[in-house]
């Protein structure tokens, strides 16, 4: 795991030249002692990669020891089966609910309005982007006088082969 230092010592990237010319990283030793060469940020990466998948392994040990210490428990365990049986009492009144006409129409205008939404904000980050290049900022000022700020987020997922 990264301590603060370990983090210290790799957070100034924003600061750093990236070098991704592979020449330039044999043969530019003053870039190279100044900024991250991809191969650097690619082993930070992955030693980021590690401490979370190990990380992962020993918040499962400890979840299971937690959980554990309830499911041993007689008295919980009996309330566990009224709540369970609670909602399956619960799921079948909440069905016959979305049976009705009128229910199951608010139910269809919800779905269809949730996916406009996903459409519009699709299209925004699109025109964001867009903005971004064009005025060289990363806030826009909205007709309610409010300042955002156009944010990104990267994030690492496995590549499906």
């Amino acid at each position: 795991m990264k301590t603060s230092d370990d983090l210290a010592k790799v957070t100034p990237i924003e600061d750093a030249e990236i070098v991704t010319d592979e020449s330039a990283l044999s043969t530019d030793a003053a870039t190279n002692s100044v900024g991250l060469s991809v191969l650097e940020i690619e082993n930070i990466i992955n030693g980021y990669i590690a401490d979370l998948e190990k990380l992962k392994g020993d918040m499962k040990v400890q979840r299971d020891m937690f959980n554990d210490a309830f499911n041993n428990d007689a008295e919980y365990a009996e309330q566990q089966k009224k709540v369970k049986e609670a909602t399956r009492i619960k799921s079948g009144i909440k069905q016959r609910i979305l049976k009705q006409p009128a229910v199951a129409l608010v139910a269809d205008k919800l779905k269809s309005m949730k996916e406009e939404m996903a459409d519009v904000e699709d299209a925004m980050s699109s025109y964001l982007e867009k903005y971004r290049a064009i005025a060289n900022t990363n806030q826009i000022m909205g007709t309610d006088g409010e300042m955002r700020e156009i944010v990104y987020v990267a994030k690492l997922v496995k590549k499906k082969v």
